[in-house]
């Protein structure tokens, strides 16, 4: 339609015939997230989600199926404009579905993980103002093995931290935050997570979030690439060592004890527990000897956390822990 893009006339104005596009689905806010006070909704907001994202594994590179160039793991391999619809990935469910206005995304085709596009998130994060963004409906069935990947990257060194957001079908209300320790570079950023606490479970929902401490203009980051499967961890000579070598026991009821084996140390590692939420309760740099770290509860609420075991490397797992 002329009114939102000359496309037909001007293939430079992609960007507005994507647009166009989630009009359609999103409304005149191009946000199926938030309902439209005015104007037209668009679809999303009458017709539920549907997924065929039914079994494991599931890869999404963002890639649309065209692009300007060609990447593969982050390197530019063509210069080629290309286009083959053979190629898209199943692309986001909801496009793009933040709950704060204040980000937007749109498809990048000039730097992509594989493929060419990914997805450019872009906009001001407010301090201690997280942001999330909804991206896939899923029926996904978990075992002991199955892992979700993330390769992301971000634009400029900053302090903010992206968090997994996983919903699932036996608690469809429930959001289980999981937050991703932060790349420190620029550079394409991949991080595994073992999903081995929800085992049994139905992945139903995946998302992001985006939150940071001291409020950033202009920020800017690059989905590149998300995977749920059951296949060997990124960084695998580590997140494998930490898959078999830690050990969760409680000795009494305000007790919980971390214990490693094989070549790891315990005095090495880094450990952050979080509530379900993905809210940060404390970081534990003590209170360890003979490999064996004591964690006292006695101050915590009963209840479920999250604790993050992380490597001098960089890698980690997260483990369900139980206050009682």
């Amino acid at each position: 339609n002329a009114q939102y893009s000359n496309y037909n006339n001007d293939p430079d104005d992609y960007a507005n015939f994507y647009s166009a596009e989630r009009h359609m689905f999103a409304g005149a806010d191009r946000n199926p997230g938030i309902e439209d006070a005015s104007g037209f909704k668009g679809y999303a907001n009458w017709l539920p989600a549907s997924s065929t994202i039914t079994t494991v594994p599931f890869e999404t590179n963002f890639n649309t199926g065209h692009g300007f160039s060609k990447f593969e793991d982050g390197i530019e391999t063509s210069t080629d404009d290309w286009h083959n619809m053979n190629d898209q990935d199943i692309l986001p469910n909801w496009q793009f579905a933040f709950s704060n206005n204040n980000l937007t995304a749109r498809w990048d085709f000039f730097d992509a993980f594989n493929g060419g596009s990914s997805l450019e998130i872009t906009g001001n994060l407010g301090a201690n103002t997280p942001i999330d963004l909804t991206l896939y409906k899923t029926q996904l069935l978990l075992t002991e093995e199955s892992k979700i990947d993330l390769v992301f990257r971000k634009q400029t060194l900053d302090d903010s931290v992206l968090s997994y957001v996983l919903t699932f079908e036996s608690d469809p209300n429930a959001e289980i935050v999981i937050p991703i320790e932060n790349s420190g570079s620029t550079d394409w950023f991949g991080r595994s997570l073992l999903l081995s606490t929800y085992a049994g479970e139905t992945l139903a929902k995946i998302g992001i979030r985006f939150e940071t401490a001291v409020a950033i203009n202009n920020y800017v980051v690059n989905i590149g690439n998300i995977r749920v499967h059951n296949d060997a961890a990124l960084s695998v000579d580590q997140n494998s060592i930490l898959d078999h070598n830690i050990v969760i026991s409680y000795p009494s009821d305000n007790i919980i004890e971390i214990h490693t084996a094989g070549t790891l140390n315990t005095s090495d590692l880094k450990y952050n527990i979080y509530s379900l939420s993905g809210q940060k309760i404390t970081n534990i740099q003590d209170a360890i000897q003979d490999d064996v770290l004591t964690i006292e509860t006695g101050g915590f609420a009963k209840g479920v956390y999250l604790i993050t075991i992380e490597t001098n490397q960089g890698n980690s797992i997260t483990e369900k822990i139980i206050v009682r």
